[in-house]
């Protein structure tokens, strides 16, 4: 009998160390109403800086909330014992094409914010690249957000049989998986690259559409979703979601509250959250889903001229960007 009690008690205690060893923390909206005052006077860059585990927390008003946690080590997702950021001077516009940043000089000019009687910020007159090449007040906020939201990615970009995306995942057991994906991002207004026509028909009414397939695991493949986002925000604010099953056999259109549980990443949900401000600032903080690696943004994003808890992962992403926006 006491043999039997202590295989019994030691097979408890295996099963129990996974959820020990995996648990997850919280982060609730009063954190990041601190972190908003607390990085409200950030100072100079400190270009030069070498930043460690040791002196991280020196920096930390330089940091979006996410990075904050991925230094805390709050989650599973967190920053090496030997991380070093070396912080080097801005560079800006040296990536971007030439025809985006002519697009920027002749349209920034006359892109507007305007603000509606409920509250909602839209933007007016844009035609393509950067809304506001240098966002002043007022709606400063609002602006860079802009910039980021309608940032430059190519008019294509595809992930196929050959060049597949990957996400590694681990869940809070710690079991690992590896999910591979194919991939169909396209501009379908608003296009700047030369060789492609500046508004699509393909998908009348968006300005941005997302096609996912799932190659593996093994129990998903083929699954797939299709986003659409729309050129009227206030009309539309979140994107038609579409997701193939093929257990079903058929396409399911989704509601926007299913928006974190993309098929690329299934059965994730978001721990962490952003917020878009009353005064309409761009929060940065990290997407941790429970089944994705720090970065992977599911099939969200921010969405100007909607108040409430928009998801943005690590930062603010440009549409179709699988590279976060550097803080």
């Amino acid at each position: 009998m006491k043999r039997l009690w202590r295989v019994t008690a030691m097979g408890l205690l295996l099963l129990a160390l996974p959820t020990l060893g995996w648990t997850q923390g919280t982060t609730d909206r009063s954190e990041m109403d601190q972190w908003v005052k607390d990085t409200q006077n950030q100072g100079p860059s400190p270009v030069g800086a070498r930043i460690t585990m040791a002196n991280w927390q020196q920096y930390k008003q330089f940091m979006p909330l996410g990075m904050q946690k991925l230094f805390q080590g709050t989650y599973f997702w967190k920053m090496p014992a030997n991380v070093e950021i070396n912080v080097g001077p801005v560079v800006s516009n040296t990536f971007l094409p030439k025809t985006w940043v002519e697009a920027t000089e002749k349209y920034g000019p006359q892109t507007q914010v305007e603000v509606l009687p409920n509250g909602h910020y839209v933007i007016k007159n844009y035609h393509g690249g950067t809304p506001f090449p240098n966002p002043q007040e007022p709606h400063k906020g609002w602006k860079i957000l802009a910039n980021v939201f309608w940032g430059y990615v190519p008019s294509v970009y595809v992930n196929g049989p050959n060049n597949y995306g990957s996400v590694w995942s681990n869940d809070r057991f710690g079991n690992s998986n590896t999910t591979t994906l194919d991939v169909v991002y396209r501009w379908s207004d608003f296009n700047t690259d030369p060789g492609f026509p500046v508004k699509q028909d393909y998908a009348p009414g968006t300005w941005y559409t997302e096609w996912l397939m799932e190659e593996s695991p093994e129990q998903a493949p083929y699954t797939s979703s299709l986003n659409l986002f729309f050129v009227d925000q206030e009309k539309q604010p979140f994107p038609d979601t579409f997701v193939f099953v093929p257990a079903l056999r058929r396409s399911l259109r989704l509601a926007s509250t299913a928006r974190c549980s993309d098929p690329d990443c299934i059965g994730c949900r978001a721990v962490i959250r952003s917020v878009h401000t009353d005064t309409g600032h761009c929060i940065q903080t990290a997407c941790l889903c429970e089944c994705a690696a720090p970065g992977h943004h599911a099939a969200d994003r921010a969405t100007p001229g909607v108040q409430g808890p928009d998801l943005v992962c690590w930062s603010c992403f440009a549409p179709g960007s699988g590279t976060p926006r550097a803080w």
